[in-house]
């Protein structure tokens, strides 16, 4: 299958500064050596999940089967970008039973352009969910105006609701959100969820304007990115994947996120919608 080149601003994880991201390396050391060989931390009552992209690698079916219902998967980058690796494990998790969720890494472009981009490199998904779904909106790129970033998300989050009956996110961690001005009161008015980087094996610290961990509702449309499987040692393997794997958690239930964006497919609607994405293979 043809894979169109990424953009070089296609932002490799690996080169990601785990400091950006919260990760104090004493503080981790020394919980580290308290728990002695009880290593991996246990969220009880937390769906635990992915974020998949042209860096990583596995199998879908094995994912699902393995205990994991939902999973990010990165399909588009600014304008032009195409990620066609996630968008393919995308709709190969869908057909394996999985609940595919998207985002899209954003660039300094105009909002509404790059929504437009998501829209249609990401069709093929948003078809099969009927048009329901789940995208967020990436923000780790420093290379942006940050005077900007509040209304070019804003004209992105805007044209997706119009286009289609999509939920949408914000992506990014506690320091590009207080430095960035990706906080604060309009928050919630342009995003139906926040997912929260932040690399610690203890509790997330709240970002000032996002949904909060302790509410009782509002935690239902809380996730949080906690580590990447192997590099931080609170993270358990996960089934199927073969590469470094970012780890989520998202605080509710399955039930909590169907209900979120509005999908209960009957099993004729399934059928239906997995011939669909058969001929477009």
């Amino acid at each position: 299958m043809f894979r169109k080149k990424p953009s070089s601003l296609s932002l490799d994880p690996r080169t990601r500064n785990p400091r950006d991201f919260g990760h104090n390396p004493l503080r981790e050391l020394l919980t580290k050596l308290r728990r002695g060989k009880q290593l991996a931390i246990p969220r009880p009552g937390l769906l635990r999940h992915i974020d998949y992209s042209l860096y990583n690698a596995g199998s879908m079916q094995a994912l699902y089967g393995g205990g994991v219902p939902i999973a990010w998967f990165r399909v588009s980058m600014g304008i032009s970008g195409v990620d066609q690796e996630g968008l393919d494990q995308a709709q190969a998790f869908y057909i394996s039973g999985g609940i595919p969720f998207l985002y899209h890494l954003f660039l300094d472009f105009d909002g509404l352009t790059q929504a437009n981009h998501f829209l249609t490199v990401a069709n093929p998904v948003i078809q099969v969910l009927d048009g329901k779904g789940l995208v967020a909106l990436d923000q780790e790129t420093p290379l942006a105006n940050n005077a900007t970033r509040r209304p070019k998300s804003e004209a992105f989050c805007n044209r997706i609701r119009a286009a289609s009956a999509m939920k949408t996110a914000l992506y990014t961690n506690n320091n590009y959100a207080n430095t960035w001005g990706l906080k604060g009161a309009w928050i919630k008015p342009a995003f139906d969820v926040t997912w929260q980087a932040q690399w610690s094996s203890g509790d997330p610290t709240q970002i000032d304007g996002w949904y909060s961990y302790a509410d009782s509702e509002e935690k239902k449309r809380c996730f949080r990115q906690s580590g990447v499987h192997p590099t931080h040692w609170w993270e358990d393997a996960v089934t199927g994947i073969t590469s470094p794997i970012d780890v989520d958690w998202y605080y509710g239930t399955l039930t909590d996120i169907k209900t979120l964006l509005g999908l209960s497919p009957t099993l004729e609607q399934r059928v239906t919608a997995l011939e669909a994405l058969a001929h477009t293979h």
